[in-house]
């Protein structure tokens, strides 16, 4: 492979020529990085070909950003037909190469070197609607670049550390801005979905909008979602759901920075409807001095202090779904004045209103009910705020509502794999419900921080108690279930006593075999005593 300090010097001089870029410290990038100096062992590859490969796309814009590039997409003008032989014969060891689907008739294929996966993609321009567009293979990276969508992603870098910047990307990130290439509505008009990246972008980076972007999303914002009666084909639902994914897939503020920027560009109605309607419905100040449930939401988001787990941050946006169809107002009493607004049973409507907002956008089944599990349950860490004897909740309650989220879940979504603990979630969204209370400065929220060091110190002593609670609960299955009432009780009937047996049971356990296995007989005889009791 050519060295880079050879190849440094010598587009630096050609810098000066074509009025590019040399990456700053490139050479020190491309060692510190594994997956960089891969890329760029493909790219030297190509290059002794005499064809071009650049690197495109986020990673360009990361590193021009100051941020580790990952997920490194290329670009060649080399015919792909005889890219894999290429890479067999120069690369130690050699890669893999996959053509996915009909992805070779557009241009793409998947080369895996050592260990990480690249998409490589020819120089290409399409004519057409995005999702249906024809492609043309071309030579000119330019041409390549004027078919993107924003400007901060269309720039590529060749292996030297030039940067090859045909719409000025590189002025758009000094300046902040989310700029469309060429002509806005002609971009968003390709494909509708654009106006979501372009949102995703904007929040994730705290970036602003160019003014005729923002226009083109207002006069086009009605093509992204499908209207059969108007004849709007709008765009898929399994790309809406990517798209919220992603942007769920940062940060809490970025993403209630993305909320925000969908509800003022005129989107979030269509897109999701139910945070939409959030800030029609007031709360009450004792709670809630931020104000709507809307508000709310998004300070709750603002608060949170989870990264890169989109899991955590859908169920935190998701957590108050159900209010909105709950919400009663109570009229002023001596001990109200203002009245209350109240939403009893939010959490368990707001489970069920998930459930349906995950099916609408294709998620997959461990999504729809792990996330939903969280909202169901997101209210229950407040019980554990109540004095003995004034509604705190039993351990057995601690167990199955807190330790009985699953520690260890594994989601597969878009390619990847997110390992899960919801138990950590439901704890991420309660401590962020807790800390997205701020003041009004005349009204400061009963929920105070150092309440979360109450509730989980409580759930900490429960752990410490059982230990871990998919083992209780699988421990519990071997003690008492409904066939084994069956067997030692022929004449009960069946009904909500068997329920009733197996909750004392489960009690009976927790309180004197913590740690150990009562036999049959021992469990059958507290049975007995129940009944006999009961």
């Amino acid at each position: 492979m050519k060295t880079f300090k050879r190849y440094y010097y010598d587009v630096a001089y050609l810098t000066e020529q074509h009025h590019n870029t040399i990456m700053a410290n490139w050479e020190a990038m491309v060692k510190s990085s594994e997956e960089l100096y891969a890329a760029v062992e493909i790219m030297s590859a190509i290059d002794d070909a005499n064809k071009e490969c650049l690197i495109v796309g986020g990673a360009v814009r990361d590193m021009i950003m100051g941020k580790e590039p990952h997920d490194i997409d290329l670009a060649t003008n080399l015919h792909l037909d005889h890219v894999e032989k290429l890479l067999k014969k120069s690369l130690h060891p050699p890669p893999s190469i996959h053509n996915i689907g009909n992805s070779l008739d557009f241009g793409v294929i998947s080369v895996v070197y050592k260990n990480y996966t690249f998409e490589l993609a020819h120089y290409r321009t399409e004519v057409g609607h995005r999702m249906s567009a024809e492609v043309e293979l071309v030579q000119d990276f330019t041409e390549d670049s004027n078919r993107r969508d924003i400007t901060i992603n269309s720039m590529g870098m060749k292996m030297s550390g030039v940067i090859l910047d045909p719409n000025n990307g590189r002025e758009d990130i000094k300046n902040k801005v989310i700029r469309a290439v060429g002509d806005p509505r002609h971009r968003m008009k390709e494909d509708p979905l654009r106006m979501l990246r372009a949102i995703r972008f904007a929040a994730k980076f705290d970036f602003k909008m160019d003014d005729e972007l923002k226009a083109a999303i207002a006069e086009q914002k009605d093509d992204l979602f499908r209207d059969e009666e108007a004849g709007v084909e709008g765009v898929s639902p399994e790309r809406l759901g990517s798209e919220l994914w992603k942007a769920a897939s940062v940060s809490g503020p970025a993403l209630a920075n993305y909320v925000q920027q969908l509800k003022e560009n005129g989107l979030l109605e269509k897109f999701l409807p139910e945070i939409d309607v959030m800030d029609q419905y007031e709360q009450s100040k004792e709670h809630h001095p931020e104000g709507n449930v809307y508000n709310h939401t998004l300070e709750v988001l603002k608060a949170s202090k989870v990264t890169g787990n989109p899991v955590a941050m859908l169920a935190t946006l998701f957590h108050d779904v159900g209010k909105p169809v709950t919400y009663e107002y109570i009229e002023p009493t001596e001990d109200s004045p203002e009245g209350k607004h109240t939403y009893y049973g939010h959490d368990a409507e707001g489970e069920k209103l998930w459930h349906a907002i995950s099916d609408r956008l294709r998620y997959p089944t461990n999504v729809k009910k792990g996330i939903g599990q969280v909202i169901a349950n997101h209210m229950f860490p407040y019980a554990l705020l109540k004095p003995e004897g004034g509604g705190r909740p039993s351990d057995d309650k601690i167990v199955k509502n807190t330790l009985g989220l699953e520690p260890n879940v594994t989601i597969t979504y878009g390619g990847e794999e997110y390992d899960i603990n919801l138990q950590e979630v439901l704890r991420s969204v309660n401590d962020a419900d807790i800390d997205g209370r701020p003041s009004d400065g005349e009204v400061t929220s009963k929920r105070q921080s150092g309440d979360k060091e109450t509730i989980w110190n409580d759930v900490g002593r429960v752990t410490k108690k059982f230990g871990d609670a998919q083992a209780i609960k699988a421990k519990m299955q071997n003690i008492i279930n409904g066939d084994k009432i069956k067997q030692w009780f022929p004449d009960l009937q069946a009904g909500p006593i068997f329920g009733q047996i197996i909750d004392a049971t489960k009690e009976w356990v927790y309180n004197q075999h913590p740690t150990g296995v009562p036999s049959d007989e021992e469990t059958r005889l507290f049975v007995t005593d129940y009944l006999e009791n009961t």
